[in-house]
């Protein structure tokens, strides 16, 4: 069962009939991975730029604006979510670009339009607004990483509200004459054993999802011996999470986030599906 739950992304297709609610609020803005900071080389004029796999970096979409859908696929026309499951991958927090007073969901355009009104791009990420594209991807990369926290775990749902406090939720329950289902992944479950059974399942996809590294030819599953490595050969460090890399750590954290509540909500999905 775990081999087809980890089937790669392309269960974001096959899920197209599962029924989803709104992912709930963030509780916190802690991290999960400490893998990035704000003093990170790349991902800069004359750097090292990212090479993605699938375009879904923080809002892109080679050809297109992703508007609302931070995640959009290959192929995908990027203007709303498409599934069920989308529809979870755009409640999680984004990157906007401002140029002027106009917030954009996508580079290209704001590229485009800095460069005809002769202005510069801020990056915005949870209403603050950040000069460094480095630093909103640090800020981002936080803000998902407590996403993967909270999406792997049981929550009490009622009414589309959330709470890991159960004495709350049946009094929420009770205030809207309803009763209390179980979330994991952006999902809800009418079963609390079916829910715990999902959050496993999430778990060990979890332990799928992993970063490794590339100097030269040669590729590690250690930071340290890639970072000695790169020591050695005076070569740069390549961060690779599926089928992106990138040689900048904060994006290479970002990435990593991205990657995890991928499998976390399609995992869940088909969990619910079955």
């Amino acid at each position: 069962m775990k081999s087809n739950l980890l089937s790669g992304f392309g269960l974001l297709v096959l899920l197209a009939f599962v029924t989803s609610a709104p992912a709930c609020p963030p509780e916190s803005k802690g991290s999960s991975q400490d893998q990035g900071s704000a003093a990170v080389a790349g991902d800069k004029p004359g750097g090292c730029q990212h090479k993605s796999g699938d375009a879904s970096l923080a809002g892109d979409k080679a050809g297109g604006c992703a508007k609302k859908y931070p995640f959009a696929k290959p192929g995908s026309s990027g203007s709303a979510p498409e599934s069920p499951v989308e529809v979870v991958l755009a409640s999680m927090p984004s990157m906007k670009y401002r140029v002027g007073t106009a917030d954009m969901c996508c580079s290209k355009t704001a590229e485009e339009t800095a460069a005809k009104t002769g202005s510069t791009i801020q990056y915005v990420v949870a209403d603050k607004a950040f000069e460094s594209k480095i630093e909103a991807n640090v800020a981002l990369a936080a803000l998902l990483e407590a996403e993967v926290d909270k999406f792997q775990t049981v929550q009490f749902s009622v009414g589309g509200k959330c709470s890991r406090c159960p004495i709350e939720a049946k009094e929420l329950a009770k205030q809207a004459n309803t009763q209390i289902a179980y979330r994991v992944g952006g999902f809800d479950y009418p079963e609390q054993t079916k829910a715990e059974m999902v959050s496993k399942l999430v778990v060990n996809a979890l332990g799928e999802v992993k970063m490794s590294y590339k100097v030269g030819d040669a590729s590690f599953c250690c930071d340290k011996m890639a970072g000695a490595k790169a020591k050695e050969t005076g070569k740069a460090m390549t961060f690779v999470v599926g089928k992106d890399e990138t040689c900048c750590q904060a994006t290479a954290r970002l990435m990593l986030a991205q990657a995890k509540l991928h499998i976390i909500i399609a995992t869940a999905a088909a969990a619910l599906a079955s």
